[in-house]
This record gives C-alpha cells, structure tokens and sequence, in this order.
C-alpha cells in the first residue's frame, strides 16, 4: 500500500525552507499526516493496549451502578430496535459501554483478568513511549518508530509509577461519578468529595500532557515533575484550554455522537482502532510542547551551554562550535561534543 510508504525521492519542489507555516490547525494536520503511516502504528498499538483495562473500566462502573447501567442499556436497545424496525438494517447499539461490556460477557475471566493486568502494567511506559516519538513529531524532528518500544523500556519505572496513578485517579472518579448512593457518607460531604474528585481529574488530566513530556526530556524525580506540571496547568493556560476544547471535540465524535446517530457506531469503532488515539496524544503534545521548551527546556540548554562555555575556558579549547549553536535558531540541537561533555547530573535527558 504505497500510501503507507511515502516515496520521498519522487521529484518535486519538496519543502522550502522559509515556506510559511501556516495557522496551528493546518500545521497540525500537516504534521500528523507527514508522519501517517506512523501514527497509524501509534494508534493501533495504544487501543490494543487500552482495550482490557477499557473493559475493566466498564465492568466496574456496571458493578457499581448495576442498576443505572442496565435501565441505560435497555434504553440504547429499545433505540436500536426501531431504528431498525424502521431501516430492515442491522446497527451496533451506539453506546461504548455496551460494546465493552459484551467483550466482557463473552471473554473468560481467565484470560481477561490476566490481560488487564499486562495492560495496567504496559499503559505507563507505552505513554513515555508514543509521547517521545509525538515530541519529536511535534518539533518536527526525526523519531523511528522502534522509539516507541526503546523509549518505553528506558523510562519504564517512571511510567510505570505515573501509569498507575492514571488508573488509580480514573478509578476514583468512575466511582464517584456512578455511585447511585453516597458510599456512606452524609450527603454534603458525598456531594464535595464528588466535585473535588472531578477537579482533582481534570486538573491531573492537564498536568500529565506535561509530564510524560518531561520524563522522556528531563532527568527529574517525582517532586520535580509534579510541581513543574502544576505551574504548566497555569503558565499554558490558553494552550492547556485550546487543546482542552480540541481533545473534548475529538471524543464527542467518537463517544457521544454514536449515542444520537447509531448509524455512525461501526465508524467511530474504526476510527478508535486506526486514528484516535494517535491524534489525541499528538494534540496534546503539539499543543503543549512549546510551554514546556519556553519555561524548561531553553533555560535548561542555555545553562548547559555556560557550563560548558566556563569548562572549556578553564580547559583551554575552542569556542567556537558552542557560539555557532548560540547563533543558531535552532538552539535546541546540541553538537556531539555537547552531548559527549553533558554531565550526569544534568537536567537534560541523554538525547535531548
């Protein structure tokens, strides 16, 4: 399938070099479809994944709500059968839900449980993982798609902590959102619990675009990276709110829409498998990116830079390649010798 593989030899004008840019929203879609067939993979991979722990998810609000869920589904069911009463076409009941919780009723236990269990493994680093590769793609830079799996392993305690958090955040707002009574407590304090979880949600949802992107650029610990993504929450507010409104955009296609067009579901399940996910986690990293090279990574490499400077002075060595780079404007690429005199302790990934 050639439109997998781009031939870049073709003849042509090709990019020129002060080719303007154009707004965020085409250069977004021109960056995404550049690297297509790669996003593709993205893709595919992260719904894979996702799929078991996606099950779970469903398995639990039915569990916790059995009573809600059922009344729910037998509406999205009385909807399917007149529509196709109506059509004398079959339709997939457009509801997320119930698809889920029908791969639950028919897969074993046996074999669910213990998928669910890689996946809530795999899901963390799998994000350091598509997340380096969606920077790269972000600043228009080189990624291989084998970075995916080398990124993953080579941040996968870090990704592995964050990982669990996600679920564990996601858990709590499952429960608190679908519990039909107030888990014991008096209804005030259910009801402050309720909006503090949703808070605490959509504020961790905004904080982790930033970082898994500073896990795989930085050398930080877990106090580094939580306060640093709480001041982005703030610093990249009209970035954070676009990509906000954006990503809400892409999931009310996919999620909500099946809900009022039952017709659209088998679409929305395709679009899920093949692009979803890519163009979710690429929005994000996109959008974010330049709050993070702003306030992080320029300060960052322009330390790097006067250490070096003052190290090579006391040495005696040349100058001249660190003040070509400090003229450069892309002064976000470092030179080998950079990169071979970068000490260990620096806040700089290796690579980076």
């Amino acid at each position: 399938m050639s439109f997998l593989r781009p031939n870049y030899n073709k003849p042509g004008r090709g990019v020129e070099k002060d080719e303007p840019q154009g707004s965020a929203f085409v250069r977004y879609f021109k960056l995404y479809f550049r690297n297509f067939s790669k996003m593709l993979g993205y893709g595919v991979i992260y719904a894979i994944v996702l799929l078991p722990l996606a099950c779970v998810a469903a398995y639990v609000v039915f569990s916790v709500n059995p009573e809600g869920v059922t009344k729910y589904i037998q509406t999205i069911l009385d909807g399917m059968n007149s529509l196709v009463a109506e059509t004398d076409k079959f339709f997939i009941p457009g509801s997320w839900l119930y698809v889920l919780l029908s791969i639950v009723s028919v897969v074993p236990t046996w074999v669910l449980l213990p998928l669910a269990a890689i996946s809530a493994i795999c899901i963390g680093p799998l994000n350091c993982g598509i997340v380096y590769c969606m920077r790269n793609h972000a600043r228009e830079e080189h990624a291989w798609f084998s970075d995916l799996f080398t990124r993953a392993w080579r941040n996968k305690w870090q990704g592995l902590a964050f990982g669990i958090l996600d679920q564990a955040i996601c858990l709590s707002l499952i429960i608190y959102l679908v519990s039909p009574g107030t888990l014991g407590m008096p209804d005030w304090a259910f009801t402050y619990c309720r909006i503090l979880c949703v808070a605490a949600f959509v504020i961790y949802m905004i904080m982790r675009w930033y970082i898994y992107q500073m896990i795989v650029t930085f050398n930080l610990g877990f106090r580094g990276l939580m306060k640093n993504a709480w001041m982005f929450v703030i610093l990249g507010f009209g970035r954070n709110v676009a990509v906000a409104f954006g990503s809400l955009a892409l999931m009310a296609l996919v999620l909500v829409l099946p809900m009022y067009d039952m017709r659209v579901m088998a679409f929305s399940m395709l679009f899920v498998l093949l692009f979803f996910w890519s163009m979710l986690m690429f929005m994000a990293g996109f959008g974010t990116y330049p709050v993070m090279h702003r306030y992080l990574v320029a300060p960052a490499l322009e330390e790097q830079r006067k250490a070096e400077i003052k190290r090579r002075k006391a040495a005696g060595e040349p100058l001249d390649d660190l003040e070509d780079a400090a003229a450069s404007e892309d002064g976000e690429k470092k030179t080998d010798a950079d990169e071979e005199s970068s000490e260990n302790d620096s806040i700089l990934d290796d690579d980076d």
